[in-house]
């Protein structure tokens, strides 16, 4: 197997090449570390299924404390993904003495002898026969199985069980939570790209949408973006120009002649008009005793 739990084995361990297991000479450290594999909120399936790691530390226990070693070391991104690279170093910093007492191993990337077989895991061989990857997707220019999030060739990345296009408005943000344009809405099922002022998924039950900023942003409160369905601001006004919330009586973008009262943004100060911000008006007085000033 040419990577495991996202970890390069043959730059971590030294001894352990790509072949069968024919030897072994460490011995188990501890409990089995296969019952407690860890994974990341948004992981499609783990790094590593309880059946291969269990199958691995039979065939090797002096696997089994390097392994808990890097159980311990596991880290999401920001998009709630396994981050392979950060587990890399804090393993590589953290699990030294521990890979060195691994031992001789050898393990397989494939066995004509009916043995296991690391095809259909991350940074394996796709299967050719029965699922390809076990999780994440099969790349289809590498025939190489990559976790889910991960890069595929092509400026591609994996994104539910195939490598597609990202960074495009509806697509799958690229690696990092990049897009092209608009924000990366990491709260929904998948991460996905979307346009300038569109519509993220809600955070629980708040809306949220696509701010100039860049990033998805709750809506429909004094100072947020306006909200895309239902009402768009709880009070105040849409101000249509630049799709923000105002509170009732405060300046909307049209400049210090334009005021939210009521429900909408209006032209203020002269006769018949609200009073603009501070009761003041370009001529006459600011009846502040009327329903609106």
């Amino acid at each position: 197997m040419t990577r495991l739990l996202g970890m390069d084995l043959r730059a971590i361990i030294p001894g352990i090449v790509i072949a069968a297991i024919v030897a072994c000479s460490g011995s188990s450290s501890g409990g089995n570390p296969c019952s407690n594999i860890p994974s990341c909120p948004k992981d499609s399936a783990p790094q590593i299924s309880t059946q291969e790691c269990n199958s691995l530390v039979q065939q090797c226990p002096g696997l089994s404390g390097y392994l808990q070693c890097a159980f311990g070391q596991w880290k999401c991104n920001s998009a709630g993904m396994t981050d392979t690279q950060a587990i890399d170093a804090a393993v590589k910093a953290n699990c030294a003495a521990s890979a060195g007492s691994v031992g001789q191993c050898s393990i397989s990337s494939s066995s004509s002898s009916g043995g296991t077989s690391s095809c259909g895991y991350s940074g394996g061989s796709c299967c050719t026969t029965g699922t390809a990857c076990m999780n994440g997707c099969c790349d289809p220019g590498t025939s190489t199985c990559v976790y889910s999030g991960g890069s595929c060739s092509g400026s591609k990345v994996c994104s539910g069980s195939t490598c597609q296009a990202c960074g495009g408005a509806g697509e799958p943000c690229c690696i990092g939570d990049h897009c092209n344009s608009g924000c990366c809405d990491t709260s929904g099922t998948t991460n996905r790209c979307v346009a300038p002022g569109g519509t993220c998924s809600s955070s629980g039950s708040t809306q949220q949408v696509c701010s100039s900023g860049g990033y998805c942003e709750s809506c429909g409160t004094s100072g947020s973006p306006c909200c895309k369905a239902g009402i768009a601001c709880q009070s105040g006004c849409c101000d249509p120009a630049n799709s923000q919330c105002v509170y009732n009586g405060g300046t909307c973008s049209g400049g210090s002649s334009t005021i939210c009262s009521g429900s909408a943004c209006q032209a203020c100060g002269g006769p018949g008009q609200p009073c603009c911000s501070g009761a003041s008006c370009t001529s006459g007085c600011c009846d502040t005793s009327a329903t609106a000033n």
